[in-house]
């Protein structure tokens, strides 16, 4: 059990860094900027996204659970829906340290 709650005691931030490059997001999402597989995290909380509908959506906390649980419903324009579901494999804790990174690279 301890293993499984690592994060425990840590700041979110720090804790939703180590997340983000130990389950791989780091492969297609950046932090700087640059692009990739998948949308850059930087600066990202917040900004409006264009959607491959037409459609537009605001990166928000909602929005950053719903991409990773349900990659597919909701396509950013200008990339591949290649993104895993990881329902089933995030506790919602760790889905709250994801987006308190998250949105750290956008303050």
């Amino acid at each position: 059990e301890k293993a499984a709650r690592w994060w425990v005691g840590m700041d979110p931030v720090e804790a939703g860094e180590l997340l983000y490059n130990k389950r791989g997001c780091n492969q297609c999402h950046s932090i700087d900027g640059a692009g990739g597989i998948g949308p850059t995290f930087k600066g990202s909380f917040g900004a409006r996204r264009g959607l491959v509908t037409g459609d537009a959506v605001t990166m928000d906390e909602n929005y950053i659970r719903e991409s990773i649980l349900n990659p597919r419903a909701k396509i950013v324009a200008g990339f591949d829906p290649v993104m895993p579901t990881f329902q089933g494999r995030f506790k919602d804790e760790e889905l709250q340290v994801m987006i308190a990174y998250i949105k750290s690279l956008s303050e």
